[in-house]
C-alpha cells in the first residue's frame, strides 16, 4: 500500500508505503495533519486525520 502523509494546510509531506513512518510524521505535524491510504489506480480508500494532540484521542497512536 502507498501512504501520503499531508499538512494541515493539505500539501504533501512525505509519501511511503510503510505506515507506521507515516503514523510518527503525522503525530510530529499535529492537529489538522491527514493520512491517506491509495490503491495502485490512485484512489484515496481510507483518509484520517489528526483532531487532537491529548494522547487519550490521537487516532495515530495505538
Amino acid at each position: 500500500m502507498r501512504y501520503i502523509v499531508r499538512t494541515p494546510e493539505g500539501d504533501i509531506y512525505s509519501d511511503h508505503t510503510r505506515l507506521d513512518i507515516c503514523r510518527f510524521e503525522a503525530d510530529v505535524l499535529g492537529v489538522g495533519s491527514t493520512i491517506e491510504q491509495w490503491d495502485a489506480p490512485g484512489e484515496v480508500l481510507h483518509r484520517v486525520t489528526e483532531e487532537s494532540l491529548a494522547d487519550d484521542y490521537d487516532l495515530f497512536n495505538d
